[in-house]
């Protein structure tokens, strides 16, 4: 066998049995229902603070790899579904990480958001990706409600073996505020697989994450 990966059955089939510590199916629908860092692929909304200060369009989905670092992947961005975890986040006063859902910390921070106005906290299903466009495996955190709702039709075509897919932003109108959420749509056109050795490389790490990690807070919030 080589060491690239030249086609999605070659994925499959390098895939087949592997599961992260945390990401048991039960504890994925329970969250979906309501180191060094992997660039992450942000919703850009009008809290963002680029978007505040003109640097950056609205609605647009951004490729942040640290505080200084970031692209701009326009209205939609194609993604290949690697693998997926729970997370729980707090951005202040300095941004925490956690990974066990059965943990009282996560809980903790999964009970804030769900309760507390501008809690600062987030959860939510954290998706490890390849970015053919971008050649770069990146992580898609979907730590908010409209996050959440969608992030279903992201696990569904995983466990069908339909990875390939498109986020494309849309407004979302409701009786008081407007949002921007991820819309998830099919893509069937060939594209270039990650290399194998590099792939298993992140996909341990990501996979098998500390319980928590702790980081400095960001002047933004990816929540």
């Amino acid at each position: 066998m080589t060491d690239e990966l030249a086609t999605i059955d070659d994925f499959n089939e390098l895939m087949a049995g592997t599961q992260g510590k945390f990401a048991s199916e039960a504890a994925l629908a329970d969250i979906s229902k309501a180191s060094s860092w992997l660039p992450y692929v942000q919703l850009m909304g009008s809290n963002s603070i680029e978007v505040k200060k003109g640097e950056f369009p609205i609605g647009h989905f951004a490729l942040r790899a640290g505080k200084d670092s970031i692209i701009d992947l326009g209205d939609e961005v194609v993604m290949f579904l690697i693998a997926v975890r729970p997370k729980a986040m707090q951005f202040k006063p300095k941004v925490v990480s956690v990974f066990d859902s059965a943990s009282a910390l996560f809980k903790d921070f999964r009970t804030k958001a769900d309760t507390v106005k501008n809690s600062g906290c987030a959860y939510g299903p954290e998706f490890f990706v390849w970015l053919p466009e971008m050649n770069q495996f990146a992580s898609y955190f979907m730590g908010n409600k409209t996050g959440r709702n969608e992030s279903g039709k992201l696990t569904a075509l995983m466990e069908a073996d339909q990875r390939a897919c498109k986020q494309k932003a849309k407004l979302i109108v409701g009786t008081e505020f407007s949002w921007h959420g991820p819309v998830t749509l099919p893509y069937d056109l060939e594209f270039a697989m990650p290399p194998r050795e590099q792939l298993m490389q992140e996909l341990e790490k990501f996979s098998n994450p500390p319980e928590a990690t702790e980081e400095p807070a960001e002047e933004d919030e990816r929540g």
